[in-house]
């Protein structure tokens, strides 16, 4: 064909992504991020396709740079903003104060800040947790919340951790979290003032959540 096919994405009264042309070409630039292009896109509309759809789009790096990170490093990006979400509820919850129950009131507290190193020490520890199908503070192979705070490379004098495994939202781990009081503590401390979220789909109930909390 010797004039390229118009995309079927372009400005209409209803425009879908993933609509075909007449003849049968994907030609919108967005449509190729999105991988809904045909094998022949390339000759019709001088783009190359999505050399794997299927693939979630891959967030920044956003861990350290290092050996010991590089598996928390290709993170698909819809988990990043789901962790990404988690620290604001945190700031939120703290901002406004908390009754935690057994554990206390808790006035409010400073925002705490997402930290490079304690989230790769959650995501490693969520990727164990579904490699090795366990559920718990201390791994199999004996590492507490400790070990892997400063083998991520975070010098601590405090740290904490809590876990989830099954909420399908950040709004529906956070409001479990808030109902079990020493979930509730961890994010209420004032002590701490570094976080680390983690979000992976995987584990026996479908989704594993990580927050792992410090202090230098």
């Amino acid at each position: 064909m010797d004039t390229p096919l118009s995309g079927s994405c372009e400005p209409t009264d209803a425009p879908v992504c993933g609509g075909q042309s007449e003849g049968g070409c994907w030609c919108d630039d967005e449509c190729a991020v999105n991988g809904d292009c045909c094998f022949d896109v390339a000759d019709y509309c001088g783009v190359d396709p999505d050399p794997d759809p299927g693939l979630d789009p891959v967030a920044p790096l956003d861990v350290p740079d290092t050996a010991h990170c590089s598996p928390a490093a290709d993170w698909p990006i819809a988990y990043r903003d789901f962790e990404d979400e988690v620290v604001a509820l945190t700031n939120e919850v703290r901002a406004e104060g908390r009754d935690c129950g057994t554990e206390g009131s808790f006035p409010p507290a400073p925002p705490i800040v997402a930290n490079e190193e304690l989230r790769c020490a959650a995501r490693l520890h969520a990727l164990d947790m579904d490699a090795n199908d366990f559920f718990a503070h201390v791994t199999p192979a004996g590492l507490t919340i400790g070990d892997r705070v400063t083998a991520a490379g975070y010098s601590y004098s405090v740290a904490a951790e809590n876990l989830a495994d099954g909420p399908l939202t950040p709004d529906a781990v956070m409001a479990g979290w808030l109902a079990s009081d020493g979930h509730c503590a961890n994010i209420m401390a004032a002590d701490v003032v570094d976080l680390g979220a983690a979000f992976l789909e995987g584990g026996t109930h479908g989704t594993l959540w990580v927050q792992k909390f410090a202090s230098p």
